[in-house]
C-alpha cells in the first residue's frame, strides 16, 4: 500500500513539474535551475492541496496562462481523489461497472462539483470587472475552472478573491466545505459524505426504509456472527493454479489474476482475495469506516472483496479464492491461510508467491 502511495505521489508530481518547468523556461525566461525549483515546489504544493505559492499574489500573474493555471489545477484534482481510488482503477480502469461504489461515488461527485462549481463561480464572476470581467471568454471560464478545483482544499488563486461578489462567496464556502474525496489529501467532509446524506434524505423523500446507492446499501447493518466453515465433503476440490512471484510482488501478481478474471467474464463478486502479509488497500480503506460497514460488503457479495489472514475463517466460500502470499518473514501463516482458502474456494484456487512455501503448505505438486 505505501508503495502505491508513493508512486502515485511522485508520477503526478513529476508530471506537473515537468510541465510547469517547461513554462517556467519558454515562457517567462527562468534559468533552468530556478525553473526546476519553481515546478517541483509547485507541483509538491497542489498535489498535496497545501496552497503555498512562491508569490505574494499567489498565482494572481498567471491567470492569463493555461500551461500554469490547468496542471495546477489538475494535481490538486488528482490529490483529492485519494489513494483508494487509484487502486480500483489500477485493477479495473476500463471497466467502470466494476469500479467500487467508493470510487464510482468519489469520481462522480468530483465531477460534479468541479464542473458545477466552475460554472457557477464563472456565471457570478463574469461581469465583475475587478476578478473575470477583465479577461477575454476563454480566459473567465479558466479561471473560474482553476477557482472551483482550488475551493475543494487547493488554497491558490488566480483572482483576487476578495474582489468577488458574496454569492460566489457562498459558493466557494460550500464547495470548500464539501471538500475532497477520503484517503486522499485535501480536507472537508468528503464528497463521498456528502452523496450519502444526499441518498439519505433522497430515501426518505420516497419513504423507503433503506439507503440505496447504485443498488446497493451504503448503510452497513450490524456486524454478522462470525461464519462457520462449510461442509466440504460432498464438494470437489477446486483446481488449483500457482503463481510464482516473490513475497514483494505477490499482492500486484494477484491484482493481475484478479484483472484477468474479470476479462474472462467472471462476476467481481465471484472472487475473494486474501492476503497473508500488508493488507490490501481496498481492505485497508474500507476497514477505516469500521468493520461492520466492512463485513456488510462481504455479506452483499457483489464485488471483489479483500481480506487478510486473520478474516480467513470468517469470510464466506466464493467460486474463486486468490491468495497473495507477501509475507516472507514467518512461513506458518501460509501454512495456516492455504489449507483455509482451498476449503473457501469452491471452483478454483489461485496462489501468488513463492512455490516453495506454497507447496509446503498445500503439499508437492501444487
Amino acid at each position: 500500500m505505501v508503495a502505491g502511495v508513493a508512486k502515485v505521489t511522485l508520477a503526478v508530481e513529476a508530471l506537473t513539474a515537468a510541465v510547469l518547468t517547461a513554462r517556467f523556461v519558454t515562457g517567462y525566461g527562468e534559468p533552468l535551475g530556478r525553473a526546476l525549483y519553481q515546478g517541483v515546489f509547485h507541483a509538491v504544493s497542489s498535489f498535496t492541496n497545501a496552497g503555498f505559492a512562491l508569490w505574494p499574489d499567489s498565482v494572481m500573474r498567471f491567470v492569463r496562462d493555461p500551461w500554469i493555471c490547468l496542471p495546477l489545477a489538475l494535481s490538486v484534482v488528482a490529490g483529492g481523489l485519494g489513494f483508494p481510488v487509484y487502486a480500483v482503477l489500477r485493477r479495473s480502469w476500463r471497466r467502470p461497472e466494476r469500479w467500487s461504489l467508493h470510487a464510482k461515488i468519489t469520481i462522480g461527485m468530483t465531477a460534479v462539483l468541479l464542473l458545477g462549481g466552475a460554472a457557477t463561480v464563472t456565471a457570478t464572476e463574469w461581469n465583475n470587472p475587478a476578478t473575470l470581467g477583465g479577461l477575454p471568454p476563454g480566459l473567465r471560464v479558466l479561471a473560474g475552472f482553476f477557482h472551483s478545483a482550488m475551493t475543494r482544499s487547493g488554497g491558490m488563486n488566480s483572482v483576487d478573491v476578495s474582489q468577488m461578489h458574496e454569492t460566489t462567496w457562498l459558493i466557494s464556502d460550500v464547495l470548500m466545505f464539501v471538500g475532497a474525496g477520503s484517503a486522499g489529501t485535501g480536507g472537508g467532509i468528503k464528497v463521498t459524505t456528502f452523496a450519502l446524506l444526499g441518498y439519505v434524505i433522497l430515501a426518505e423523500l420516497r419513504g423507503e426504509p433503506d439507503v440505496t446507492a447504485g443498488r446497493r446499501r451504503p448503510a452497513a447493518p450490524a456486524a454478522p456472527a462470525p461464519a462457520r466453515p462449510e461442509p466440504t465433503e460432498n464438494r470437489s476440490a477446486p483446481q488449483i493454479q500457482l503463481i510464482p512471484a516473490p513475497a514483494a510482488g505477490a499482492l500486484d501478481a494477484a491484482e493481475e489474476a484478479v484483472d484477468l478474471l474479470l476479462e474472462s467474464g467472471r462476476a467481481p463478486g465471484d472472487i475473494l482475495v486474501l492476503t497473508t502479509g500488508e493488507q490490501h488497500p481496498w481492505a485497508a480503506h474500507e476497514l477505516s469506516f469500521g468493520e461492520a460497514a466492512y463485513w456488510a460488503q462481504h455479506d452483499a457479495g457483489d464485488d471483489v472483496f479483500f481480506a487478510d489472514v486473520s478474516a480467513a475463517d470468517r469470510a464466506r466460500s466464493r467460486p474463486v479464492v486468490v491468495v497473495a502470499v507477501n509475507d516472507d518473514a514467518d512461513r506458518t501463516v501460509a501454512a495456516r491461510t492455504l489449507p483455509v482458502a482451498r476449503d473457501r474456494a469452491a471452483a478454483l484456487l489461485i496462489v501468488c508467491g513463492d512455490p516453495q512455501v506454497i507447496n509446503s503448505a498445500l503439499g508437492a505438486g501444487v
